[in-house]
């Protein structure tokens, strides 16, 4: 049995993104990555007037994880 902590990086409902990244990832994308996903995001979203301007993504033991 693993004693690993799985604790949420902040308030709100977060899920695990297992279908896109189903292996935890290095320190160097756990690093570069959240940026670039924020803003395609929310430049991808924003001409279309969407009420969801982003998702927050954090890494909780090197797997990714989103809050809706």
């Amino acid at each position: 049995m693993s004693d690993t902590q799985w604790t949420p990086p902040g308030p709100g409902p977060w899920a695990q993104d297992r279908a896109h990244l189903p292996v935890s990832v290095t320190p160097l994308i756990q690093e570069i990555y959240p940026a670039g996903f924020t803003k395609g995001f929310a430049e991808t979203l924003a001409p279309w007037g969407v009420l969801l301007d982003t998702l927050r993504l954090e890494y909780v033991n090197g797997f990714p994880s989103y809050n809706r």
